[in-house]
Parts: structure tokens; C-alpha cells; sequence
């Protein structure tokens, strides 16, 4: 995500939980194991069920169909290696017993044994080529190691069989989610709620998928009607809090967040999007003490553990060593390494880990700051700090923001480029027109759209790292060098950045390393931006050097190349 925005993961759970990658929302997914037996009487404890079915087994001990009972208690008993062996007994007896196998994948898979689970769903199919249940089960093995167009393919021979099979429909909507394909999730998702209308976890994941097609209106009302059905369902709280936050209506986003958590009081997740919204507001205070919950959400972000005390601002660390490490992306830790300065003045040693497309950029903050490579052993140390807690560590309001520039690019990547570039004719600017590519990115800008600003009275140059076939194309056309692909990490993009009169940037990595390197920067920002651009200002507080243009509706684009256009005109005047 560019700059690591920091939001909580789509959480997809069933009954067990699934955590899939760093985003926003939280979904629920249904997995569906195979009923088991019945027990003799079922009535009965598990644990009188087992007892009644081990004697008959001892009674019949060539009766397959007892081994299978007996595993499948075992599986709700969550014994699942004592299940894998019983339900191994009765395809020994019955090596043709498809439930057997199927219901086998299904501890393995509680054991996230999940190629020997997909291994086992093959034989069960393969003695029983119509059996729904299995491909379906096969399919969340598949999606559980990310092969998420295997897992499409498995559900989709699943719900071939079973026309109505709401598992899996709802089971392919998340893996296509996954894959960035949210129209077609969506689709799954209203197939899987016309067979279960009242399943209040179908219409979250439904909201789910239309809050990443921008549609924010249709997710709430998906949210409502999940929320009417369990009134209890403090993920939908939470999502339904994001979903509101992207419309700007704050205060309702508020409330829905705090619903999340008085029904959930140590609800991480909700916490941490609260922080971002208090964030946003510039509500520092409460903010970065909010924020902190990031370490304690699923995704776990930001809470290595090096076995020593972690330093929040509460200490004196005259005269220790404090480890800081990366969190994030790389624009997160290119802005927040400014306080890297203020552990100095305190009287600390600092010893920082960032990524190692930042590390050769990060010995530009001062000589005395000792930059670990990854692939080395850290020096011993007092203490540890991630990057993104100083901010809350020395209690930053919008006024005592260090603001001043703090890197410098080097001097002969710089010379080396300024050679590459020849003589300069024309104002030269860098440009940034998209960050990464996960989806639902609503930062990035369509080269073609983007390409308007590209006047030929001035000298474009591409800071890009990667662009597609297409976008080269386009750019060759234009006349626009394309610099990124001499570009070895972010020494070179610094050397680069300096040498422009302005850059103009999506939000991503290269607006904040040129606003800290002091470079003129223009950051064109959606309707919602990130907490850290905060709202209805031009400037920001945390870069001197930058001007924030605004989207003021949602998804409009056109405005903000309009207005750009015209400063650049304006520039050019000067």
C-alpha cells in the first residue's frame, strides 16, 4: 500500500478464523466441513458420543463407517489428530470411502496442513467425481495457501453441482476479492444471500466488496441490513465505520466505531481505525495513543519481539542504545524517521533498521546513527522503538512536528545523474502517478488521464520504479524519460528528485521523500486521503516544501489535473 497506509486487514473467519492481507475491513467467511455422522444418540455430550462409538468399534473393529463417526466427534472435539487417525482406519477398511477422505481434509486443514488437505479433497473426488461438498472444501485449502485461482475453479465445480451451494458461493467472492476482482465477488456474494437472505455475515462481506468498488452508499445499506440481522456484530460496526469515513461523514464513522466497541471493548481493529480517523481530524492526542492498537490487531503490525523494553516517550534514555525499526511501507518510514534527530538530542544511541530499498537513503540522517542491514547480527541495545510510535513517544501535536529537511541525497549519484539528464533547457518535473498496485487503489491516476499535465514547455521526468508496456509507450510518445529503471533503491530516486524544480506526486513513497528532502512537491490526493495529510489545507505541516491538491468529490480526478494545470502555467510565467 503506498506509504503503508495503515488500515486494518479484510478478515474473512468461519469457524475458525481467517486473516487475509493488510487492508481496511473485516468479512466473514463461512467454511463448510462435512456434517459429520451422527452420533448413536445425538443428544449425547461429545464426549459420551466418542465413548459409545470407541465400544462399538471394539464390538466391530472392521466397521468402517464407525472409524468415520468416531473421527468426525473427534474433529468437534478438535482432536484432529486423533481424528486424521481414525478416519485413516476407515479408508484402510473402505480405501473407496469419499466422506471419509473429505472429512480427513478437513482436520488437516484445522492443523493448516493444507497441501496434504488439498491432497486428500483430490481422492475423495476421485471416488466420487459429483461430490460437491469436497471441491468446495478443496477450494478454501486452496484459497488458505493462496492460489487463489485454483480455489475459483474448485468453487465454481462446486456450485456447478450444487446450483444453490452458499458456502461456496460466498467462498469464491472472497477469493475474488483477493485477486482484486470485485465485481464478480460482489456477484458471489448476492448469489450466496439469495439462498441464505438471512445470514448477517453475507451481507458484510458483500459491503466488503462494494467499499472497494468505491461504492460507499450501497456497503453501508449492505452494513445496515447485517446489522439488523446481528445487532451484535461488532466487525460490521467497524466496517461500516471505514465505509462512512470514505464518505467524510465523520461523526456517524465515530459513533459506528464506537458501537464496535462497546460491544467489544478490546476490539483492536476498531481502535486503530478510530485512531486514523482521529488522525485525520488532527486530533494527535487521543490519535497516537489510538494508534498503538495496530500492534495488537491480527495482522499483527509492528510488534516484533526482541526480548527487550519497548520505549513509548515514558524514560529517560540519556546514555542507552534504542533500536528503531521499520514498520509499514516505505513513506511511513521515510516520514517518521525525522525523529531519529530527537533520539540524538536526548542523549541516546540509535541504532536503526529500516527496509533495504531505504538503507544506503538512511545513512544521509547522521554519521553517528548506526544503519543495520538485515542480513546482519543487531549490536546489543537497551531499548526498541518502531518507527511509527515516535510520534506518540514524544507527544506530537500539529505544532512541534520537526518539519525541517532531514535527508540529503548523495553527491555523486547526484552528479552521476545531473550527467545523465545533460544540459537543462527546460523547468524540469519529476512525476508520480500511481503506488502500488493492490486493489482498490483509489490513489493512483490513469497514465492517460495524467499524461494532460505533460506540457511541452516543460521537461517530465518519470520517477516511477516500474511502469507497464503500455504506460511506456505512452510515455516515449509524450516525450517523458523514464528514469526508473536505472533506479537501484531510493539513494538514486533522492539524486534524481533533487535535481527537479518541482515534483508532482500521487500520494506515495516519492511525495515523502521529496518533501523531506526540501524538494518543491505537489501531492494530488483522493477525496479520503490518509490521517497523516489531514483535511481542508493545502499545505502540511509535516513537509514545508509541499502543496496538497484536493479532490472535492469523490473519485474526481479531473478537477485536481485542472487546477494543476493551471499553477504549471502559472510557473512558467514566473
Amino acid at each position: 500500500m503506498a506509504c503503508g497506509n495503515a488500515a486494518i486487514g479484510i478478515h474473512d473467519r468461519g469457524r475458525r478464523v481467517r486473516r487475509p492481507r493488510l487492508q481496511r475491513l473485516k468479512g466473514e467467511q463461512r467454511l463448510l466441513q462435512q456434517t459429520p455422522a451422527a452420533p448413536p444418540n445425538s443428544c449425547e455430550p461429545l464426549d459420551t458420543a466418542l465413548q459409545n462409538w470407541e465400544q462399538a468399534i471394539a464390538l466391530k473393529p472392521d466397521w468402517p463407517e464407525a472409524y468415520y463417526a468416531c473421527g468426525n466427534v473427534l474433529v468437534e472435539l478438535r482432536r484432529y489428530g486423533d481424528a486424521i487417525a481414525s478416519f485413516d482406519k476407515a479408508i484402510a477398511l473402505k480405501p473407496d470411502y469419499s466422506p471419509a477422505y473429505n472429512s480427513r481434509g478437513n482436520a488437516l486443514q484445522a492443523l493448516r496442513r493444507f497441501d496434504e488437505a488439498v491432497e486428500t479433497y483430490d481422492n475423495a473426488i476421485a471416488f466420487k467425481a459429483d461430490y460437491a461438498a469436497a471441491y468446495s472444501n478443496r477450494g478454501n485449502a486452496l484459497q488458505s495457501l493462496n492460489r487463489f485461482e485454483e480455489a475459483i475453479e474448485s468453487y465454481g465445480k462446486a456450485i456447478a453441482l450444487r446450483p444453490d451451494y452458499c458456502d461456496a458461493y460466498n467462498n469464491r467472492g472472497v477469493s475474488l476479492r483477493r485477486l482484486g476482482r470485485f465485481d464478480e465477488a460482489s456477484q458471489d456474494f448476492e448469489s450466496a444471500i439469495a439462498v441464505l437472505p438471512d445470514h448477517a455475515g453475507l451481507h458484510n462481506n458483500r459491503g466488503n466488496a462494494l467499499v472497494a468498488l468505491g461504492r460507499f452508499e450501497d456497503a453501508i445499506e449492505s452494513y445496515d441490513t447485517a446489522i439488523a440481522l446481528s445487532p451484535h456484530y461488532p466487525d460490521v460496526y467497524d466496517n461500516r465505520g471505514v465505509a462512512l469515513k470514505e464518505l467524510k461523514r465523520f461523526d456517524e464513522a465515530m459513533e459506528s466505531f464506537g458501537k464496535a466497541l462497546a460491544l467489544k471493548p478490546d476490539y483492536h481493529e476498531a481502535i486503530f481505525n478510530r485512531a486514523l480517523l482521529h488522525l485525520l481530524m488532527g486530533r494527535f492526542d487521543i490519535g497516537w495513543r489510538d494508534y498503538e492498537a495496530r500492534k495488537n490487531t491480527r495482522e499483527n503490525v509492528s510488534n516484533r519481539c526482541w526480548g527487550k523494553p519497548l520505549w513509548l516517550g515514558e524514560t529517560d534514555i540519556s546514555g542507552k542504545t534504542i533500536l528503531v525499526d521499520w514498520e509499514q511501507g516505505f513513506g511511513d518510514v521515510i516520514q517518521m524517521c525525522r525523529y531519529i534527530s530527537l533520539l540524538k538530542k536526548a542523549g541516546a544511541t540509535v541504532l536503526f533498521l529500516p527496509q533495504k530499498n531505504l538503507r544506503t537513503l538512511m545513512r544521509s540522517l547522521d554519521p553517528d546513527v548506526c544503519i543495520i542491514d538485515h542480513d546482519t547480527v543487531v549490536p546489543e541495545f537497551d531499548l526498541h522503538c518502531s518507527v511509527m510510535s515516535l510520534p506518540f513517544a514524544f507527544k506530537t501535536d500539529i505544532g512541534s512536528i520537526p518539519s525541517a529537511s532531514y535527508i540529503s541525497a548523495d553527491k555523486d549519484k547526484v552528479a552521476l545523474w545531473r550527467d545523465r539528464l545533460g544540459r537543462k533547457t527546460k523547468l524540469r518535473v519529476g512525476v508520480v502517478w500511481k503506488g502500488n498496485a493492490f486493489p482498490g487503489n483509489s490513489r493512483s491516476i490513469e497514465l492517460e488521464r495524467f499524461r494532460r499535465l505533460f506540457n511541452p514547455r516543460l521537461e517530465f521526468i518519470s520517477l516511477q520504479k516500474e511502469v507497464t508496456d503500455a504506460e511506456r509507450s505512452l510515455l516515449d510518445r509524450a516525450g517523458v524519460l523514464h528514469a526508473g529503471d536505472a533506479f537501484a533503491d531510493f539513494s538514486d530516486t533522492a539524486a534524481l528528485c533533487v535535481l527537479m524544480d518541482l515534483v508532482i506526486s500521487i500520494d506515495t513513497s516519492v511525495a515523502h521523500l521529496a518533501g523531506a528532502l526540501g524538494v518543491p512537491v505537489w501531492v494530488l490526493l483522493n477525496w479520503a486521503p490518509d490521517w497523516r495529510w489531514l483535511l481542508d489545507r493545502d499545505d502540511s505541516p509535516w513537509y514545508p516544501s509541499m502543496r496538497l491538491f484536493r479532490q472535492k468529490a469523490q473519485g474526481d480526478w479531473n478537477s485536481v489535473l485542472e487546477r494543476v494545470e493551471l499553477e504549471l502555467e502559472q510557473a512558467l510565467h514566473v
